[in-house]
């Protein structure tokens, strides 16, 4: 199975690969589902279906309890959870590949979870946003860029400047004025550069000039 656009895929051997944490970051559009379905299928085709689970918070209810990827227009099952400690409620097979996406939605002790997954002989993959709508962390990503050994950072591209910059985006605007820390969904956002991004929170009277010179210095 191919995604319908091209994206930089970085192949790791799973089966030599000793047990290690994974993260898969970046902005909205960035490719990180995309990167994401590539390392299943690369994990299915090495470990078997059996050795590769899935989960997903319950707070993304877009597909219920499939991940799905436009790019491949493909879907997995995945186990929907509230805590990350429900991990431990599943029999996983020893040196299973754990992955839990949407990593953003999870409370940062998810990388105690994590680390204990590891030393049992897990390896896992996290994939989510780094940053709230405002430019600021998400904690539970922050957290586990501090103990992944291995980052996979994303870059989208930026159509700010009405459609004409197209520098690497690392920023998630979103469209409306909604200060909640989640809106889900692709359509509620666009993807900009951190220069685009400070026009933009200017421009929609969520920043100050005084902020961005703050910002930049």
């Amino acid at each position: 199975m191919s995604p319908k656009g091209k994206i930089q895929s970085i192949n790791l051997n799973y089966r030599a690969l000793h047990p290690v944490i994974v993260l898969i970051y970046g902005c909205m559009r960035a490719g990180k589902t995309e990167q994401l379905f590539h390392q299943i299928e690369n994990a299915l085709q090495q470990l078997g279906k059996r050795r590769v689970v899935i989960f997903k918070p319950y707070l993304d209810d877009r597909t219920g309890s499939e991940i799905r990827s436009r790019a491949f227009d493909h879907s997995y099952e995945a186990h929907v959870i509230k805590k990350p400690e429900e991990v431990f409620d599943h029999d996983l097979d020893p040196s299973s590949l754990v992955i839990f996406d949407e990593l953003q939605f999870y409370p940062k002790g998810i990388t105690s979870v994590a680390e204990e997954l590891c030393g049992r002989g897990h390896t896992i993959i996290a994939a989510g946003l780094d940053k709230k709508h405002d430019g600021s962390p998400f904690l539970s990503t922050e957290a586990m860029a501090k103990i992944a050994p291995l980052h996979i950072h994303l870059v989208a591209t930026c159509h700010g400047l009405n459609m004409t910059c197209e520098n690497g985006a690392t920023n998630s605007f979103r469209k409306s004025a909604n200060e909640a820390d989640f809106e889900i969904g692709d359509d509620s956002y666009d993807s900009l550069c951190e220069d685009c991004f400070e026009r933009a929170m200017i421009a929609h009277g969520r920043r100050t000039v005084t902020d961005r010179t703050i910002i930049a210095a």
